[in-house]
């Protein structure tokens, strides 16, 4: 076995060399340490890595290996070697850190640098005090190096010494040290910033911690690095001040928003990447940049907006409502739909706007279901007796955004003006309201609810039967449970399904979800909604009730009554956890993780560790990142990786290393 693995590492197929590397861990210690020596050197990189995950998986601890790869991190023939080297020391963490120390107090010259540069990968917090001594070397790239190296180890002692370089005068020592501190994510008092700022080089790297700072004396430097000749510069200033705007206030920046500046931040509107978009689309708004306003309507159509970009329209209030209104009337879906919902937003507390109303209103014939949609919900709040008609009309329009937005305005609708919107539905044929006919009365709370539902209820029309039993669960106590009961036995599922979640929402009709679970609906999703709301009520036989359907061959059965076993704190909700958790099903497996995460720590570390044997990949992935969130499972991480052969779950391994590493 032992020359079949070394002549395959020999051999031109790419692939059995992979295979002879990952067959190493079996050869003696001297031959094993020959293969990961060769597969760190292959000219391909699959080998390569394969080579580093053996020795991240099975060389802790071995001296020997250790000091072999600190020789080939030295070496200077071969690139690919001393890269792949300087990976797997990283990997192995604090294991070669002291063998990288040794070996860094007896190297000089220039390769001391690789050896700093190791130390930095591997995470190494003994090393901090070599190489801050190490930050004034007369060699400018030593000290470059190990300044690099600190800002990745991070820590107080590290974060000193980079503040302490700041006063160096050398420019490339002081730039280092400015950019280790951004990576650390240092916040630096306005004193220690306002001395780099004579330097147009170091201001530049130092716009970051003046976003960080929380100085209001910071605002005006960075306002004026909007207007700087350098995109990237005037993009991290943009992100800078809304970072500072975040702290501080909107008020700070609002003044220094010049007409200059504001141009700029357009261009980062329509050219940033995500983080730069939202940012500049937050200033513009505090700026009141009445141009930008299509550009952000754009940006924003795209995501959400940021809390700054909400409270910056705020603050312009009332009198940006006409400017969105202009946007509006040029522009088209997703930027439309949002200027009429702002427009609407912005003027729900103030008189009544015709000009705005209108807008709504012709909106209401726009081809685009979201605007469409962005207007019924606009005229919630500024509609009149007259637009109701219309408004339920679209209750049961038949694009989805539509019926629902439509759905949602009668309910606030029958919240702010009950009467008028009873009076409106006394003027459209029952008929024509179709489903909508419950909600919209239990909404309005009209006099005669309760006796126009249990008529309504008597319809032919399924849907409307449905929207019946969500309405009577509207009454709270005043609910005929009974009938409700009765609706687990209709021929149409929908309607059971309603009457299930509708007793659980009640919390009531024990006895009546009891019977129709025994009963078997043959609806899958019928089952699982009487299982849910089981674990809302209340009664002796739930529990075994619930346990029961662990066995269904319904995945969401299954996963309905294990979220129903730990909502009731069941003292078997954690071995059935682990039942379902065993599951041939992946989705029931998939839909189950969540449920992991109530369990005490250290069993639901032991679930996840179990999870790491399961036959299908994405479990296995899955669990690894679960792991990532626990303290000590890198022992268990480390041997999977070793043994896992799907390439996607062995990058979910890795990925979950370090973050368990870093506790």
């Amino acid at each position: 076995m032992s020359d079949e693995v070394l002549d395959d590492l020999a051999a031109e197929d790419t692939e059995r060399r992979r295979r002879a590397v990952q067959r190493s861990d079996s050869l003696p210690p001297e031959r094993r340490r020959r293969a990961w020596l060769s597969g760190l050197g292959d000219l391909d990189w699959r080998v390569r890595r394969e080579a580093i995950d053996a020795v991240a998986s099975h060389a802790g601890g071995d001296a020997e290996t250790i000091e072999a790869l600190i020789d080939a991190l030295l070496q200077g023939d071969n690139v690919g070697l001393r890269n792949a080297a300087l990976e797997a020391l990283g990997r192995l963490g604090r294991d070669a850190s002291e063998a990288l120390r040794r070996r860094l107090r007896r190297t000089q010259g220039g390769e001391r640098k690789f050896l700093i540069e190791a130390l930095g990968d591997a995470g190494a917090p003994e090393a901090v005090a070599e190489l801050v001594a190490l930050c004034s070397d007369a060699d400018p790239n030593i000290a470059a190096a190990s300044v690099d190296a600190l800002a990745r180890l991070g820590g107080a002692e590290a974060e000193q010494a980079l503040r302490d370089r700041l006063k160096n005068s050398e420019p490339f020592l002081r730039m280092a040290a400015l950019d280790g501190l951004v990576r650390l994510g240092a916040r630096l008092a306005w004193s220690e910033l306002a001395p780099l700022l004579d330097d147009p080089f170091a201001r530049r790297v130092a716009v970051p911690l003046l976003g960080r700072s929380g100085a209001a004396e910071a605002v005006g430097p960075l306002a004026r690095l909007l207007e700087s000749a350098s995109p990237h510069v005037s993009a991290q200033a943009t992100r800078a001040l809304y970072e500072l705007a975040s702290s501080l206030g909107l008020s700070v920046v609002e003044t220094p928003l010049t007409a200059q500046r504001l141009v700029a931040l357009r261009t980062h509107l329509r050219e940033g990447d995500r983080a730069t978009r939202r940012a500049a689309l937050a200033l513009a708004l505090a700026g009141r940049d009445v141009e930008a306003l299509g550009d952000v309507l754009a940006v924003a159509g795209e995501d959400t907006l940021p809390p700054l970009a909400v409270e910056a329209l705020r603050r312009w209030g009332n009198a940006a409502i006409a400017p969105l209104l202009e946007v509006e009337s040029r522009v088209a879906g997703p930027a439309r739909a949002l200027a009429l919902e702002l427009a609407a937003e912005l003027g729900r507390d103030q008189a009544p706007d015709p000009t705005l109303r209108a807008s709504l209103l012709r909106a209401l014939a726009a081809p685009a279901p979201r605007v469409v949609a962005a207007a019924v919900r606009g005229l919630a709040w500024h509609a009149r007796g007259e637009d109701l008609p219309r408004i339920l009309g679209l209750a049961n329009d038949e694009r989805d955004a539509v019926r629902g937005a439509a759905r949602e305005a009668l309910d606030l609708l029958g919240e702010r003006h009950p009467d008028a919107l009873v009076q409106a539905v006394s003027h459209i044929p029952r008929a024509a309201l179709g489903g909508v006919l419950p909600r919209v009365l239990a909404r309005a709370g009209a006099a005669a609810t309760l006796d126009e539902l249990r008529t309504a209820f008597a319809s032919g029309d399924a849907e409307q039967r449905a929207a019946c039993l969500e309405a009577l669960g509207e009454l709270g106590g005043d609910a005929p449970v009974d009938l409700i009961a009765l609706s687990l036995t209709d021929e149409d599922p929908w309607v059971r399904m309603a009457a299930a979640t509708v007793l659980g929402r009640l919390g009531q009709g024990t006895d009546a979800l009891l019977r129709a679970l025994r009963a078997g609906d043959e609806d899958p999703e019928v089952r699982a909604a009487i299982v849910r709301s089981l674990g809302s009520v209340e009664g002796p036989e739930i529990d075994d009730a619930l346990r029961g359907c662990l066995d269904d061959d319904a995945p969401l059965v299954v996963v309905s009554a294990l979220h129903g076993l730990l909502a009731r704190r069941h003292p078997a909700a954690s071995v059935s956890l682990r039942e379902v958790l065993r599951h041939g099903d992946e989705g029931v497996v998939g839909r189950t993780f969540r449920a992991i995460g109530t369990l005490p720590e250290e069993e639901a570390k032991a679930v996840a560790e179990a999870l790491l044997d399961h036959e299908n990949w994405s479990v296995r992935a899955h669990a690894a990142r679960l792991l990532a969130g626990y303290g000590g499972a890198e022992a268990t991480l480390v041997a999977r990786l070793g043994a896992e052969e799907d390439e996607r779950v062995r990058d979910a391994i890795r990925a979950a290393l370090p973050k368990v590493r870093g506790g």
